[in-house]
């Protein structure tokens, strides 16, 4: 975790660093009397005060400054980081408008709105594909009894859900517009609702129309909603740190 110093805003990486950045006391003899100087560490030079000493060491410290916020970081890497603070969010939800820098906080969002993911060999629903892929490890990896799909490699552990899944070869359910097929009756009624325009779900605040249940939840989370909170800065906004780029204070007396 990287450390920042609250006397001169510079960050490290850490404790060594820090130690070396800070001058070292010392007992020198001058004219046969033992005195206290401050050593710069990363030479031999001393100095009767320690902030004579400060001022000597920044020589030896190449600085990244960061151009909007003139922040200033002992490593390319933090500099780097920090970068992340400024930088306009690259992805944006089309659904609710929601807006991420990275693709992983964009996928994870995402999920929110295709709604809960169904494992396909036992019905039970997670809230992401990480939980699912743990859930099938840690229960259908062990089943003894599997069911094969005769027309894919496609397996399954409970028969039921192979009755279903040969739907989705056949494709019985078509539509009297356009003539598209569908596995299952569900996804042909969503379908249909294109063509006809029908938006049963209707948000009970705004009024607005949804073809499906899911969509719906999904507008009144980000629009309704009393808990929903988006991040923002804090006060001094220009201080605003990513990941586990988050510092902490006072270091001075090391």
């Amino acid at each position: 975790m990287p450390i920042k110093s609250i006397q001169c805003f510079i960050l490290f990486f850490n404790i060594s660093d820090v130690e070396k950045y800070f001058p070292k006391k010392i007992q020198v003899k001058v004219d046969h009397e033992t005195v206290e100087r401050y050593q710069c560490t990363y030479c031999t030079n001393t100095y009767d005060s320690e902030a004579t000493a400060n001022n000597h060491v920044h020589r030896h410290i190449k600085m990244f400054s960061c151009s909007i916020c003139k922040m200033t970081f002992t490593s390319f890497a933090l500099w780097k980081i920090h970068g992340d603070v400024h930088d306009e969010p690259k992805y944006v939800c089309h659904i609710c408008g929601s807006r991420y820098k990275h693709t992983s906080q964009y996928r994870n969002h995402m999920e929110l709105h295709r709604g809960p993911i169904v494992c396909d060999l036992c019905d039970k629903t997670f809230k992401s594909r990480a939980n699912l892929r743990l859930h099938k490890r840690g229960v259908h990896e062990q089943a003894t009894e599997v069911f094969q799909c005769d027309q894919c490699p496609q397996m399954f552990y409970i028969k039921h859900r192979l009755n279903r899944h040969i739907l989705s070869h056949s494709k019985p359910f078509v539509c009297t517009y356009c003539n598209q097929r569908f596995g299952y009756k569900k996804y042909l009624t969503q379908h249909v609702r294109i063509h006809t325009g029908e938006k049963p779900y209707k948000c009970s605040m705004c009024g607005v129309g949804f073809r499906q249940k899911n969509s719906l939840n999904v507008h009144n989370k980000s629009h309704h909603s009393t808990t929903a909170t988006k991040p923002s800065l804090p006060n001094n906004g220009n201080q605003t740190y990513v990941d586990n780029a988050i510092f902490f204070s006072d270091i001075s007396h090391i």
